[in-house]
């Protein structure tokens, strides 16, 4: 059954460099039945995307890193605008130096039907703000950041289900620090992966390459030298089927020493350093600095 915030998503406007072959796009979104218009060719239907975008429920953009890509961006700009909620498909090769803050970003190609499916449905299932409430929460992060950390009393009340209690403390951490959470998120689309993490969290106002979004896997109690491997090798599985960039596993306990990490880019922390890197804003540069220390054999 379709959960009633897919459901508002029911319209939507593509934007995409001319002639560009839109891969499996087209068919994810007639599966779904979602109505979607193709941003046009000439100066007078350019002018009526304004018209179209204020139309559509949402926004995606593709971005190939061409001449075409400018156009994308503007009318990207046109949806912030309007309040829409923005979905950018990303080439690998595209370098990009605008205010992520504004938007979903999904590094996948337009061919792979099995992480584009899960990146759509997990971009309509999540919560979305528009720039005008992201800029509200980031600067209470940043308030909160010189301060103490939020307490989950102090935190707004949420409505999904959650396992334990560490889960609920983490996504409220993120929601607090202008980011949004899904809990239990499903694979969606056939994606093949029977395993559910417990989070995904948005935090491209952070760092957007790594952490639009990325996946929280919590683990209360100690674990032993097998259990962390069957945690990586699940995490991982998942990441490589749906094109999420970073895993965390976030624990009460001290995190285990990883002789011989699965992958560069899983991180177990405990709970408190996670919070404090969210809340602080230093959780994308804490994954650059221990990703690169993993691949050159750093400890």
């Amino acid at each position: 059954m379709m959960s009633d915030a897919m459901a508002k998503y029911g319209k939507c406007f593509i934007s995409a460099p001319l002639g560009l072959d839109l891969g499996e796009l087209p068919d994810l979104l007639a599966e779904r039945g979602i109505e979607w218009e193709w941003a046009k060719e000439s100066s007078e239907q350019i002018a009526g995307a304004a018209t179209a975008i204020k139309a559509a429920d949402f926004f995606i953009g593709v971005l190939t890193s061409s001449r075409g890509d400018l156009r994308v961006l503007f009318e990207a700009g046109v949806a912030s605008g309007l309040s829409k909620p923005i979905l950018l498909i990303v080439a690998d090769s595209v370098s990009l130096s605008l205010e992520y803050a504004l938007f979903s970003i999904a590094k996948v190609s337009l061919n792979n039907r099995r992480a584009l499916a899960f990146n759509l449905d997990a971009f309509r299932r999540a919560p979305h703000k528009d720039i005008f409430s992201r800029e509200t929460s980031r600067r209470s992060a940043e308030t909160t950041s010189r301060g103490k950390l939020p307490q989950i009393s102090d935190l707004k009340s949420v409505s999904p289900r959650f396992e334990s209690a560490l889960e609920r403390r983490i996504y409220d951490v993120v929601v607090a620090s202008g980011g949004t959470a899904q809990a239990q998120p499903e694979g969606g689309g056939g994606v093949g992966v029977q395993y559910r993490p417990d989070l995904l969290v948005w935090l491209g106002h952070q760092e957007p390459e790594l952490l639009d979004p990325a996946v929280v896997e919590v683990k209360g109690g100690r674990i032993d030298d097998r259990g962390v491997s069957r945690i990586e090798a699940r995490l991982l599985s998942f990441m490589n089927a749906t094109g999420v960039r970073t895993g965390f596993v976030v624990s009460s306990e001290e995190p285990p020493g990883r002789s011989h990490p699965l992958s560069a880019n899983i991180f177990w922390l405990g709970i408190a350093e996670f919070e404090h890197l969210v809340i602080s804003s230093s959780l994308g540069n804490y994954v650059r600095n221990m990703r690169n220390r993993i691949v050159h054999g750093a400890r």
